[in-house]
This record gives C-alpha cells, structure tokens and sequence, in this order.
C-alpha cells in the first residue's frame, strides 16, 4: 500500500513538480534550540539538509512534534498566511505521508548498519503504521488527484 503509493505520488510529481526549497528534513523539537541571551532560536543538526518539496519541513514539524489539531491549524495557518488553500493542506498531509514513510525506511537502513534491531525496527513500524493512517485520512485520494 506505501509503495503504491509512493509511485502515484512519483507519477504526480513528474506532471506537477513541487515547489523545491532548502529543507532541514528533520525538525523535531530537539533540533530547536533557543538562545535566551540573544533571543534567537537556532536550528541544530543539519546531517539530512537539502533541496525538498517546501511543505516537508512543516509536515515535519506536525508529526513529529505531535500537534493537537487546534495547534497544527494555528501553525500551519501562520505558514500559509492565512486560511490554507486546499492544495496548500493536500500538501501538507502528502508530506505527512512522506515523512513518515521516509522515518520507516530510515529504521532499516539502521538496522542493516548493525544498530539495534529491536528498537529500530518497532521505530520503523510505528511509523509504517502512521504512514498507512495518513493513508486512511478522508481527503487523501482527492489530494494525490489534486496535485498531479
């Protein structure tokens, strides 16, 4: 069902390429560091940085910080600059979807280094899991549809 998905996804984005700019691509909470003296917040941890769909980031931020609904509407509403388009929210929850279908992938590329087994792989299925119930979300056919 992922890998189906992703290669409707790939066969969307060769008719409606997304928006590349520089990403993180890893931007959870503890990659977020504020500097009280200075008043800055700086982001840490650059090891995945480079060229992403300009929503990858944002859908990071969601999933990985486990927003409340109303806290995800606020965020991604100051993102957009206002009430989101539907195409703005079909990326958002695309993305969501690549999230954590990358997270799951990653999970095993670590094992396969020798890391510990037991701990990524219930990672990794946590997060094929998540990818499949962003799968089940209402509007996620309509969006694929929407943005190739």
């Amino acid at each position: 069902r992922i890998v189906k998905t992703l290669d409707a996804l790939t066969a969307a984005y060769k008719k409606n390429p997304p928006r590349q700019v520089p990403c993180h691509n890893d931007t959870l909470a503890e990659n977020f560091m504020y500097d009280a003296d200075l008043e800055t917040m700086r982001v840490i941890d650059w090891e995945y940085g480079g060229m992403n769909d300009a929503y990858y980031d944002t859908a990071c931020v969601c999933v990985e910080n486990l927003l409340s609904k109303k806290c995800e509407d606020t965020f991604f509403s100051a993102y957009c600059g206002g009430k989101p388009t539907d195409e703005e929210r079909a990326r958002l929850l695309i993305n969501k979807f690549l999230v954590t279908s990358h997270w799951s992938t990653w999970s095993l590329v670590q094992i396969s280094y020798g890391k510990d087994e037991e701990f990524y792989w219930e990672y990794g299925r946590t997060r094929a899991v998540q990818a499949c119930g962003f799968l089940d979300e209402p509007d996620f056919a309509r969006y694929l549809e929407l943005i190739g």
